[in-house]
């Protein structure tokens, strides 16, 4: 594979990771559930896929986050109890 397109592929897919090409993306779509009756049409008709999985990700993204303040509180606190300082 040529390494100039390998780095353009890279960069594209890095690019969709930042958030503001997020935001815009989510904003289109928005726009487009505005606008287009088909889309409206399409996401209306599943919607009870839509709301099902936006409070999985709202869990797990939850889950997720105590996860980490748990791990890093038991990691601070034990790290405090081993550092002995004589006052």
């Amino acid at each position: 594979m040529d390494p100039a397109k390998q780095r353009r592929d890279i960069g594209q897919f890095l690019a969709q990771l930042l958030p503001l090409q997020v935001l815009r993306d989510a904003h289109s779509l928005a726009l487009s559930f505005e606008r287009e009756e088909l889309f409206r049409r399409y996401a209306l008709k599943r919607m009870w896929l839509i709301i099902p999985a936006a409070l999985v990700f709202a869990v797990v993204s939850a889950v997720c986050a105590l996860t980490l303040l748990i791990g890093f509180r038991d990691a601070t606190t034990s790290a405090l109890h081993n550092w002995n300082v004589d006052s």
